[in-house]
């Protein structure tokens, strides 16, 4: 059996892992007894919370991987990845993989066709994307490189980039000579001083500015007689930004 996902109605998730009969929580792996079974539509309760079990996703990687950074929240990530209009087939551009969860939808998005390279300046996330790999089995398409972005060449240019680093436009230039004309990028940024520095410097490098985003998520509480928002709502994320490479031709 392949590995399933865990949904909790409350935003957790898990996986479980039919061969070592495992559950991981939060990067906590839970023995089960030789005798459990569980295959998808089969609810469990899980130190006082339900959950159930689907087909495997990234929804939530989130939450389901032990991770040291905080991510890019999966409502980010779906917009950025529409933006950037991957496709299976395309090679991507990573800088700032953090934890790995936008690296696993980004995998999603370009299939097993596509390449994604990832520059990551600490080693120690290295090795929690090397992890990730391992366990998603992305070793044939997924190249991780322990590099500044700055500091980072390629032989073949890249069809789209992601940047989640606190001063991208120290990059401009780099990202510039990395991506094809035509080519959208994409920074990922928490304050309006970064979003300017960011807008600014990439201007003058050459990519036309296409728009700079903000997304709220309101969680919904549905019960009888009492369906509210949940008091619970992540007001700001971060600003997302997108850019074009232009080829430098004007008509």
């Amino acid at each position: 059996m392949a590995i399933l996902s865990l949904l909790s109605a409350n935003g957790s998730a898990g996986i479980y892992d039919p061969d070592s009969r495992k559950i991981e929580l939060n990067g906590k792996k839970i023995d089960t007894p030789p005798s459990f079974i569980l295959e998808p539509g089969d609810m469990i309760r899980i130190k006082g919370e339900d959950f159930v079990a689907t087909a495997f996703t990234t929804l939530r990687i989130g939450e389901t991987v032990k991770r040291r950074t905080q991510i890019i929240q999966p409502w980010d990530a779906a917009y950025s990845m529409k933006m950037l209009a991957l496709k299976p087939g395309m090679r991507v551009l990573e800088s700032g993989g953090g934890s790995g969860a936008m690296s696993s939808h980004i995998l999603e998005a370009i299939g097993k066709t596509g390449s994604l390279i990832t520059v990551e300046e600490s080693s120690a996330n290295c090795e929690s994307l090397v992890s990730l790999r391992a366990f998603l089995g992305k070793q044939e398409n997924w190249t991780i490189t322990n590099s500044r972005i700055e500091d980072f060449r390629w032989e073949e240019k890249f069809d789209a980039a992601m940047l989640d680093l606190p001063e991208p436009w120290q990059a401009a230039e780099t990202i510039k000579e990395l991506l094809k004309p035509g080519a959208m990028l994409c920074t990922y940024l928490p304050t309006f001083n970064q979003v300017e520095r960011t807008h600014i410097a990439l201007s003058r490098s050459g990519f036309y500015v296409v728009e700079c985003s903000e997304l709220i998520r309101r969680r919904i509480l549905v019960r009888d007689g009492a369906t509210r928002p949940d008091n619970d709502i992540i007001g700001h994320t971060a600003f997302l930004s997108f850019f074009v490479r232009c080829s430098g031709l004007r008509y």
